[in-house]
Parts: C-alpha cells; structure tokens; sequence
C-alpha cells in the first residue's frame, strides 16, 4: 500500500512554497522562482515513496548545481518532515543534488535529471535516498561489505537461498528475507529486485542478508545453457556462478555420500561432475540406478574447496534412457567349482570397454549378493579361498569401467561338500 502521508507531505512541499510567494499583492519582476520537494529514505529502491517502511530524510543539505560550470547556486536542509524550500532561484535549468558528505559512502541520490526555474513558479522535486543500484556483474565486482540492489530473474530458490541472474551473470542471494509473505519456493520465474550485502562463500561474491522486492511474475524460465559434465564441474571459472544450465544424456555412474551430504555422479563421457540431492541419502533399493541415463537442469555452486562445482538440481532428473552407451557387456557362461583351497570362478568375457571384473557372492548367512574381490580387464577367473565346504555359494560378476558397471552376469552356484 502506498504510504499515504509521506508521499501527501513531500509533494505537497511545492504548494506550500507556491503559496508563500503569493500573497495576493503585486508580484514583483526579479526573474525568480523556487523549488521545493522533500528528501526520503527509499527502503525498497523502486523510486516511489510507497513503502510503509520509507522514511523522511531529515537534515541533509539540498543543492541547486549549474550544469554548465558545477557551481552550487543555492541551497537548503531538509526539516524534520524531510522538506526542503529553495526561494528566490534565479530562472534557468538545475541539477538538484545532496550533500554527500551527510550520505556516507553507502547510500545515495537517485539522479533527478535537470529541473527548469521559472519566473514565479515553483518546480517540485522530490529526491529519493537509498542504495546503489547495481547490475549483477558490477556486483560481483564489489569488495566485501557494500550494501546495494541488484535486479534480475530468479533461476532457483532453496532454504534461504535464490540465485538471480541478468546479463548472462547470476549471483547467489543467502539468508533470504522478504517484507512480505512470499513463499520462496515460488519464487523461480520473478523478475526481483534485491538488497543485500556483498560477501564470498568459497571464494564467489554472494549477496549476504538479502531482502526480496518481487517485481512481475514470469510464467516460464528462459531455457538454460547446455554444457558437458567437465564443463558443469569447472564452472566456467566462476563466470557460470549460479546461472542455470543443463546437462544431456549424462549417465548415472555412481551414488556417493561424504561429508554429510548425498551425491549424484553423472558423465557425458567428457569427465564427471557431482549433483547434490539432500543429506544422507539411503541408495541402496532406490531409484537412482547407476547406468540410467539423465537429463539435468540446476544452477552451478561452488563445490569443493579444490576448485571444482557442483550442479546443483532446481527439479527431478529427466531419465531418457535405462542403459548408459558407456555400460559393458554382461559376462556369461559363469561357472563355480571347488578346488582345493577354495572355490574358482570363471565367466566368458564379452565386452571390449571393461577396466576390471567384480565378482559378487551370496551364501551363508548373506541372503543378497555382496562383491568380494575384483580383477582387472580380461581376466576370466577367480579362486575364492574365503568359503567354508559345509556352505552353498552363488557367484555373479560384473564387467565395469570408470563409469558404470554391467548387469550382473548369470549366478553359478556352488553346493556345499557333502561327507558320508
């Protein structure tokens, strides 16, 4: 809602000052005018004073600059309402600026433009006082500690956490609050205007305590730039912070959970790149099948203190396929047979891409197939020495690579020694 009585008290500022300079008598001809307006903290950065939070800017000097030589022609401060009047001006065009020095170096002026003086008239001009406004490239260019806006599009919203891009440049807004109640979820597809304070998380400018001002809502978000996985995972130097992007037919190679947090691995065959999907994540018996081949669509974070990123998923994995082009061939023909000292496993090799076999084995108390050993590429045997004979043993083997492993081959099974 607009604030009502800032906005009638600055503008009516000019009436006021019109007023007194007509009584009612003979005017007399000095060629003068004036300006008035009022002076006003501009809480939300949109130029209007509408916000129930903008506030007079009490006791600031108002100046009236020449354009052509920068000289001061006159001035005024603002009273407690945030008003100024600047009587007997002589005609001509104005700058109207603030003194700085009641400015600091955060806050300033949002420029007026020229305002013309006319012979007994009064020119309003209210001046808006608030933060820089930034582009995110030029914020991203700023030392720590400034606070300033910054506009774009919102790509991706989480916990506290948006991440705004314009100009191809994004930038990560953290401890995320709004004066009003947004649900920030929703917020992927708005156009925004943000205020925060410019800060590093490992290493990349972030826009720390930031507060949200939605501007429109978009309907759809613009399509994302498609990269490879070595090139998600480099991040473009920092240039592709928090800009949202895509990954095509990258395969699932494996499920990863360290440092408290649980990983997605994908490879487009160009090297791999981690997605981060929560915290301890249980993989076994779910979905997330290594082989399965993906789509996904995120924002890039800096991942690892050692340079690399992670894509980091704004919806579901888009699964275009159940077999990766990278899996090898399934060995066949498995055998298992008791040897003395243990029992020796062959299979027939019948992939080409393999860098090692994995044998699995279930028996015992082991209800479900759990891998025991693994050689390396083309071999085609294996003597297990850790059996016992009064037990039954079913062994399978894998062929895997630096990416995903085969389907388990078929089960042989060995019984157990029967003694008269």
């Amino acid at each position: 809602m607009r604030n009502l009585s800032l906005y009638a008290l600055l503008l009516g500022a000019a009436a006021l000052a019109a007023g007194c300079d007509s009584s009612g008598g003979v005017l007399e001809v000095d060629a003068t005018g004036s300006v008035a307006g009022g002076v006003y903290r501009d809480v939300n950065g949109n130029g209007i004073p509408d916000s129930p939070s903008d506030q007079p800017f009490r006791g600031v000097e108002v100046r009236l600059v020449s354009p052509g030589s920068g000289a001061v022609v006159a001035r005024a401060t603002t009273d407690t309402a945030g008003v100024y009047t600047i009587r007997d001006v002589p005609v001509g065009r104005y700058r109207v600026t603030l003194d700085p020095a009641r400015l600091g170096d955060s806050l300033q002026a949002t420029p007026l433009g020229e305002v013309t003086v006319v012979p007994d008239s009064t020119v309003q001009a209210v001046v808006p006082v608030s933060f820089p406004r930034m582009t995110v490239a030029e914020a991203r260019a700023l030392p720590v500690g400034r606070r300033v806006f910054v506009e774009g599009l919102v790509v991706a919203a989480y916990g506290d956490t948006a991440h705004v891009t314009s100009g191809g440049r994004g930038i990560r807004a953290t401890r995320l609050q709004s004066p009003t109640s947004i649900d920030l979820g929703s917020l992927p597809g708005d156009s925004v205007r943000i205020l925060g304070t410019t800060g590093r998380f490992r290493g990349q400018p972030i826009l720390d305590n930031a507060t949200i001002f939605v501007l429109t809502s978009i309907i759809s978000l613009p399509a994302p730039s498609v990269l490879s996985t070595t090139a998600a995972s480099a991040g473009g130097g920092g240039t592709l912070d928090a800009v949202q992007v895509q990954v095509r037919n990258a395969t699932l190679t494996d499920t990863v959970n360290a440092d408290g947090r649980s990983f997605l691995r994908l490879d487009d065959g160009s090297g791999p790149v981690d997605v981060p999907i929560g915290t301890g994540v249980a993989f076994a018996n779910n979905r997330f099948i290594p082989g399965l081949v993906v789509h996904a669509t995120g924002v890039l974070v800096p991942g690892t203190r050692d340079g690399s990123w992670w894509l980091r998923p704004n919806s579901s994995l888009e699964v275009v396929g159940e077999d990766s082009p990278f899996r090898p061939a399934a060995p066949t023909a498995t055998t298992a047979v008791r040897v003395p000292g243990g029992v020796r496993v062959t299979w027939a090799d019948n992939s080409a891409n393999e860098t090692e076999f994995r044998i699995e084995r279930r028996g015992g108390s082991v209800g479900s197939p759990v891998e025991i050993a693994r050689v390396g590429a083309g071999v085609r045997e294996f003597v297990d020495i850790s059996t016992a004979p009064n037990t039954a043993y079913g062994y399978q083997v894998r062929a895997c690579n630096n990416k995903v492993c085969s389907a388990p081959s078929p089960e042989a099974v060995v019984p157990p020694v029967v003694t008269p």
